[in-house]
């Protein structure tokens, strides 16, 4: 589609954000925040969404370069390259002539880039291959279901980020996961970015003494999500009181406790569930 008063191609092509992801759309496009976490109940796209954010940023930034990064080459495999949204894949948000997916190399160049400047890449990497980041130079990271990894995972990856900080230059972090306990990758990274160990306290704006760590973290539960009625076209919440309810007494007949509505709906980081492994993008 193209605008008709600047001319420009409008991208992405179907994509829309829900209500709930269109601000942390715009804080991640401000460019102010270094390190974005989405701490998101099951299901609410946070996947989905962190993909199409940094398609956008690698189309309005060539000659940048994105390393997402995923549980292994498998899970890149199924949920990224052979997914499909509505029939459609996920480079169909791009004309054909402007977009170059790779599926045996794992990435994406966005040739919309002007002449003397390189396409912007995305470079999908299974953590197993985490070799394929250590000494890297990506300008953003987007790293998935954090609380999956094992804990100090990525000890020799943030030196990395520790570098661009110190050097002043551009940086956008993405996380994204649903809480597993307090003894996890995706507890630990939170603690280490925002200054502070308390849950409860993690969710908003944290920036250092010296403004170098600007962290943001974008908690939604499932009694907040809100999304636009296919029928009415108004907005309203995703689930109601009642319906949480009965997802809530279904987990209490089926575990014992409602640790695990507590847990993956209400993102609730002290009802630990440890078996629990979605391994699907959402």
């Amino acid at each position: 589609m193209i605008d008709p008063e600047t001319k420009n191609i409008i991208v992405p092509r179907y994509y829309q954000p829900r209500p709930y992801q269109i601000e942390a759309w715009k804080r991640k496009q401000s460019g102010f925040w270094n390190y974005y976490f989405k701490l998101y109940h099951r299901q609410a796209g946070k996947d989905t969404s962190d993909l199409q954010e940094g398609m956008k940023g690698a189309w309005d930034n060539p000659g940048t370069q994105t390393a997402y990064v995923g549980l292994d080459n498998v899970w890149i495999s199924e949920n990224i390259f052979k997914k499909t949204i509505d029939g459609r894949k996920f480079w169909s948000e791009y004309p054909d002539e402007l977009i170059d997916p790779k599926d045996t190399a794992k990435e994406v160049y966005f040739k919309n880039n002007p002449e003397g400047i390189a396409p912007a890449r995305i470079k999908f990497i299974g953590f197993l291959n985490d070799q394929q980041l250590i000494g890297s130079s990506y300008d953003s990271f987007i790293i998935s279901e954090c609380s999956l990894y094992k804990r100090n995972a990525f000890e020799y990856i943030q030196p990395i980020w520790d570098q661009k900080e110190a050097q002043g230059k551009k940086l956008l972090v993405s996380f994204n996961g649903t809480p597993r306990g307090l003894k996890n990758n995706l507890y630990d990274l939170l603690c280490t970015y925002t200054g502070v160990d308390d849950p409860e306290l993690f969710p908003g704006e944290h920036i250092n003494s010296d403004g170098t760590i600007r962290c943001y973290v974008d908690r939604l539960k499932a009694n907040e999500t809100m999304i636009i009625d296919e029928r009415t076209g108004e907005l309203r919440r995703l689930f109601t009181d009642e319906q949480l309810e009965v997802i809530r007494q279904r987990a209490i007949r089926s575990t014992g406790s409602d640790n695990i509505f507590r847990q993956e709906y209400m993102c609730d980081f002290t009802a630990a569930n440890s078996g629990l492994v979605y391994p699907g993008i959402e």
